[in-house]
């Protein structure tokens, strides 16, 4: 479905995989949206991390904190 195609989309899968994917005969939708719903997850956290990571350097820059240069790459990984 449209829907399916577009969570593969966001989590960066290239049409042609998403092709192959949906159209294996063993294709299961729920376990496909399990599975997308737990990459949307960890997309998140990272995601969390990151915009973490720009308000602490915003307030590295204004002197209000001092950073760590570990902290400075937090949800790079």
């Amino acid at each position: 479905t449209l829907q399916q195609i577009l969570f593969f989309k966001e989590l960066g899968f290239p049409l042609q995989r998403i092709k192959e994917i949906i159209n294996q005969p063993t294709f299961d939708r729920l376990e496909a949206l399990e599975m997308q719903r737990k990459m949307l997850l960890e997309k998140r956290r990272q995601l969390g991390h990151m915009l973490e990571t720009i308000d602490n350097t915003v307030k590295d820059l204004k002197g209000e904190i001092k950073m760590s240069n570990k902290g400075k790459f937090k949800g790079f990984d």
